[in-house]
């Protein structure tokens, strides 16, 4: 399902709403204060966001790249770090495509290479990367998704353009919001 938003200045203008800010934004860059606030939060607050959840339409599936350089003990591959992942979900071997009813674990760490650059470590031959994706086009999230951004911008925006008495009330509600749907989850 798509999502009712379709530009960074809506999902703000959400939280805005959400806090009780009595102006909008036209544009992210047009240098009015609520403006400015939400330029400084709106990239770091979304990627975070993505991170927290395993949103469905964030979900990239790939086959991972060697680097051609070697991996240091214990593991045996070094893979590179996908540009646009912001969190591996996990990783299968070639094995697991045969039989995806084998539940062995494919162990896996994150880090640094002597290039100083991102990279995957593994002991998986032929690995396939499940990761979040930043994903930037508001026209590609799910409502879920949507609602969470609007609540985080708005806990964020709150304490700056409101006041901390309502940025503490934003985040009672969303406390109270998730225990209400957990409860109904199960």
């Amino acid at each position: 399902m798509a999502s009712s938003v379709n530009s960074p200045e809506d999902c703000i203008n959400l939280a805005l709403v959400r806090i009780g800010y009595k102006n909008r934004v036209g544009s992210i860059w047009e240098g009015s204060m609520a403006a400015k606030k939400s330029l400084d939060i709106y990239a770091q607050t979304r990627d975070a966001v993505l991170r927290e959840g395993d949103w469905q339409f964030a979900e990239q599936i790939v086959a991972a790249t060697l680097t051609g350089n070697a991996a240091p003990f214990p593991w045996t591959y070094e893979y590179t770090y996908p540009a646009n992942c912001l969190k591996i979900r996990n990783i299968f071997s070639s094995t697991y495509t045969t039989d995806t009813n084998n539940p062995t674990p494919t162990l896996w760490t994150v880090a640094d290479s002597a290039a100083a650059v991102k990279v995957i470590w593994s002991k998986a031959t032929g690995a396939t990367l499940v990761y979040t994706a930043q994903v930037t086009n508001p026209a590609n999230w799910e409502p879920g998704f949507v609602e969470a951004l609007v609540a985080a911008l708005g806990r964020r925006l709150a304490a700056v353009l409101v006041s901390p008495d309502v940025a503490k009330a934003e985040a009672d509600d969303e406390t109270a919001m998730f225990k209400n749907a957990e409860s109904e989850v199960g």
